[in-house]
């Protein structure tokens, strides 16, 4: 397969496909789960503007 950037060619291989067991903990997702939770009640509820800046 051809790839278009360095990064990608990167995750693709081996590196790429244990990330997901690297990385596969409940204390992860609750932690994205709490942190994304504040983000976008941040976001709705008129403190941050009402937007999301990126």
């Amino acid at each position: 397969m051809t790839y278009k950037t360095e990064q990608e060619e990167f995750w693709s291989g081996e590196f790429g496909d244990d990330y997901i067991s690297r990385n596969d903990s409940r204390t992860y997702v609750c932690g994205n789960i709490n942190l994304f939770s504040k983000i976008f009640k941040y976001c709705l509820t008129g403190r941050g503007g009402g937007k999301f800046h990126y």
